[in-house]
């Protein structure tokens, strides 16, 4: 296993392990589950490739830049609008500067 996953891993264990309450994530606006299997099915019927869009502020080597949450809301709307049929947001801070207000 390659030495920054393994970072990875351990931060998110440190991180998962502070949480004193679950409630605090539980207390975030939720939306209605979606099935992407069908989202999938539903492009390929459409001749369309089924994308899986990325809200991603940084990577393990790289920073792109500071993605606040109403910018986070406003690029997955026009993922949406441009047709992925589901949206990844990255909420890991330490290594890829996300956070669960941009989820």
């Amino acid at each position: 296993m390659h030495h920054i996953i393994k970072d990875i891993l351990k931060s998110t264990r440190q991180r998962v392990m502070a949480i004193d309450n679950a409630k605090k994530l539980a207390d975030k606006r939720t939306f209605p589950d979606r099935d992407i299997l069908s989202a999938i099915d539903i492009a390929k019927k459409k001749g369309v490739v089924p994308i899986i869009a990325e809200v991603k502020p940084a990577s393990p080597t790289a920073v792109f830049r500071n993605i606040p949450p109403k910018e986070a809301a406003e690029i997955a709307e026009d993922m949406e609008r441009g047709g992925a049929v589901a949206i990844s947001v990255l909420t890991e801070p330490e290594f890829f500067h996300g956070s669960i207000e941009n989820l």
